[in-house]
């Protein structure tokens, strides 16, 4: 593919949160979800945030060359909508991208029974469906390889039985991120993928989104940073939080000593099995 140069987001102010939008950059497999770099340094206290609302598919970050993260890369799902008396509030959490999003919230009591709807994705969490209750939290389903690389489930919305209130939602899925370098990955920041929690409610619960997926692979892996794909927190801790995602980190030398949450591989580079048609 045509490559993009470096994803450099050198020279930002502490602070500063960039959205990633592929429209931004060359290249010509953005419907892939593939962006070839030939180095990617995201600096201290700077964050790029990737969306599934912005990108709905898993990506993939090609890079010749070193990558070294030591702000933040963010690829979350959003935490579920709370509950509302306003039915045009009902709007399903955000995935990271290529998760997918939370259930929203319903109403038992209403002439025309909104329900709680499920989170989407293969592990979505139960919804409430219609009868008062509580939502599930959505379930990771890539494999243990995460291939392919998907993102996570999101969280079943509630339902109460008020008149006029709509339950709140489910979290949105961790996004699905490949990063793979042909020399390092350095990763002394943190990188996120994280299912959001669950929307604020006065009753039952809905259900927190699982987390997703990050996948390094070079010949060198390193640094002591923050890898993380937990599920979101259900609300008022009633137990239906989403489950955890999967960091995989593949590299013939892997000196990585940081904090690791979610399930964990280790392995030397596997395939990098890049999608050749535009994804769903």
């Amino acid at each position: 593919g045509i490559a993009a140069g470096a994803l450099a987001l050198t020279g930002q102010p502490p602070g500063t949160v960039v959205w990633f939008y592929p429209n931004n950059y060359p290249g010509n497999q953005h419907a892939k979800g593939i962006f070839n770099w030939t180095t990617i340094t995201i600096p201290t206290g700077v964050t790029l945030k990737l969306s599934g609302f912005i990108t709905g598919v898993p990506l993939y970050f090609l890079a010749s060359g070193n990558v070294n993260v030591q702000g933040t890369i963010d690829l979350s799902g959003t935490k579920g909508a709370d509950y509302t008396t306003d039915v045009a509030n009902r709007i399903p959490a955000a995935p990271g991208p290529g998760g997918y999003t939370g259930g929203v919230g319903g109403n038992w009591s209403s002439p025309t029974h909104f329900p709680g709807e499920p989170g989407n994705g293969q592990g979505g969490g139960r919804g409430a469906g219609t009868s008062q209750g509580a939502g599930s939290g959505g379930v990771f389903s890539a494999s243990w390889y995460l291939i392919p690389l998907v993102g996570g489930s999101g969280g079943g919305g509630e339902m109460t039985s008020d008149g006029g209130l709509y339950g709140a939602g489910g979290g949105g899925g961790g996004g699905a991120l490949m990063i793979a370098s042909s020399t390092s990955i350095t990763v002394s920041g943190t990188m996120n993928s994280n299912g959001g929690s669950a929307g604020t409610t006065d009753y039952y619960r809905a259900g927190g989104g699982s987390g997703g997926g990050i996948r390094l692979v070079s010949n060198t892996i390193t640094g002591a940073g923050t890898l993380t794909a937990q599920g979101g927190a259900a609300c008022r801790g009633c137990g239906a939080s989403g489950g955890p995602g999967t960091v995989r980190l593949e590299a013939y030398t892997n000196t990585f000593t940081g904090t690791i949450n979610g399930n964990v591989g280790r392995s030397t580079p596997y395939q990098l099995l890049l999608p050749t048609a535009g994804q769903s």
